[in-house]
């Protein structure tokens, strides 16, 4: 006699000892919920969802919050381009040079003219001149002898380099194989096609 009858039938005797059926007694087999890991994954994503929805007051605070740092954003992006031009204005508006007896601005090539820039080198091979005047700075990377002449003696007085040999602070290539100028252009051409395309409310 397996284990199974022989427990069927001590409960047998035990109901027929108290006056009760066995029938009676028997609990209908449990019916199990059988799910899939698939229908598991989907029934536990639910529940997270709904447990983690907002109400509609919160919904509009996120809202709100969410516009408020998307109109941050569009400022600071707005200050910086306002920024930028006005450096540029201010970096193509000056001479860099002074009249050496008088300090006065002269133009460019100017028979008695003085630049009136600084700069220093730094230790992984670049130098940076600043224009004293309209705070205009040009990174770049010298020879080694200049640059040895720039550790010595530093670079007060020293003309600006050439364009050529100028290090954009983007990217930290010389500026002919700039790619910054590019990258951003191709940024705001995608931005203004994402905001050409009407949004649907």
């Amino acid at each position: 006699m397996s284990f199974n009858e022989e427990h069927a039938k001590r409960a047998r005797e035990r109901f027929a000892r108290y006056g009760l059926k066995a029938e009676e007694e028997e609990m209908a087999p449990a019916q199990g919920i059988y799910l899939t890991p698939e229908e598991l994954q989907n029934l536990l994503k639910t529940a997270v969802a709904e447990a983690t929805k907002m109400n509609p007051i919160e919904q509009r605070k996120f809202d709100e919050e969410i516009a408020r740092d998307r109109r941050r954003t569009q400022m600071v992006a707005q200050l910086g381009k306002i920024e930028e031009e006005s450096s540029r204005r201010r970096r193509e508006g000056c001479s860099h040079m002074r009249d050496a007896k008088t300090g006065d601005d002269v133009p460019k090539n100017w028979p008695t003219g003085e630049w009136v820039t600084s700069g220093q080198a730094y230790q992984n091979g670049t130098a940076l001149v600043i224009c004293q005047r309209c705070s205009s700075t040009w990174l770049f990377r010298p020879e080694p002898t200049y640059y040895n002449q720039i550790i010595q003696n530093g670079l007060l007085k020293a003309p600006p380099p050439s364009e050529q040999l100028t290090i954009c602070p983007g990217c930290f290539e010389l500026k002919p194989a700039c790619r910054c100028k590019e990258l951003y252009l191709a940024m705001k051409a995608e931005e203004a096609g994402k905001e050409a395309v009407p949004v649907a409310a």
